[in-house]
């Protein structure tokens, strides 16, 4: 299903501009930055930030999201070239990994299980 728009904080916040949408949805959730996964990273370090986009030229699958720490993350997609596998390292909603190429615009949400050492899928949305 395709959106046109979205309300956040009274805001409406329209789908044509990822690059804005991505910048306003990050003011609104008082994200101190958004960080770009490099290109080609399956495992791409989430260390220092909780907003990430991707940014792939060519196919690469996510394995894992290092540099844990018990928080919760959100992958927005601006590529359509990224994957996301089901492993001992992230567990997808339904277990039927792996997700992808998912299409630009789309946004995973996981938190990570500090007792279990792996991502969980707690959120997802999909652009058709």
């Amino acid at each position: 299903m395709a959106w046109d728009s979205i309300k956040v904080s009274g805001e409406v916040i329209s789908s044509a501009d990822f690059n804005v949408r991505t910048i306003r949805i990050k003011q609104a959730l008082g994200a101190a930055d958004l960080v770009t996964f490099a290109d080609g990273d399956a495992t791409p370090s989430v260390a220092n930030a909780t907003l990430f986009n991707t940014n792939n030229t060519a196919p690469v699958t996510i394995t894992d999201f290092v540099d844990a720490t018990e928080k919760v993350i959100s992958v927005m997609f601006d590529d359509a070239f990224t994957s996301v596998a089901e492993n001992a390292n992230i567990q997808l909603e339904g277990g039927f990994g792996p997700l992808g190429p998912l299409p630009r615009y789309s946004g995973l949400t996981f938190r990570y299980d500090t007792v279990g050492g792996f991502w969980v899928e707690i959120s997802r949305s999909i652009y058709a």
